[in-house]
């Protein structure tokens, strides 16, 4: 059984609302595509930092643990603020590590959000514009096959 002849392409205005409406679908494509690798890079960047994090601060905390219980008698007092220091400077730079991770996934964050809430409508919009300019011109979605094809 052969398959049905393909109906003619559309012309004129009808030819360019097809055009706009693939465009636009592949546009949006785009888009969601983008957002998709956004996150699962994000998601990615959160598991990684999380667990090397977690790690770190389990080894600040067992080192705290041991400054509190107090300097040992064989370390000089000298060498005890040594270590003392190396720990707080250490959970220091956790912390600024810390916050540089959260800045960096916020801004992440925010970027998908953007995609989501401005890019996204703006391309809804942009096509609408375009589509009903064409039709005021006499064009036809129904006779475009706009929704037909760029439903593949």
């Amino acid at each position: 059984i052969e398959p049905p002849d393909l109906p003619p392409d559309p012309v004129g205005v009808d030819g360019e609302i097809l055009q706009a409406t693939s465009e636009y679908c592949i546009a949006m494509r785009q888009i969601l595509d983008m957002v998709r690798t956004m996150k699962l890079d994000l998601d990615k960047t959160e598991q990684n930092s999380s667990s090397d994090l977690a790690e770190m601060e389990r080894q600040f905390a067992e080192a705290r643990t041991s400054i509190e219980e107090g300097k040992p008698d064989t370390l000089s007092d000298e060498r005890w603020e040594e270590i003392v220091a190396q720990v707080e400077r250490g959970e220091e730079m956790l912390r600024a590590h810390r916050a540089t991770i959260d800045e960096m996934v916020q801004s992440q964050r925010d970027k998908i959000r953007n995609k989501i809430d401005v890019a996204m409508p703006h391309a809804v919009e942009e096509f609408q514009k375009v589509v009903t300019a064409l039709v005021r011109k006499g064009g036809s979605i129904r006779k475009s096959y706009a929704i037909h094809c760029c439903s593949r």
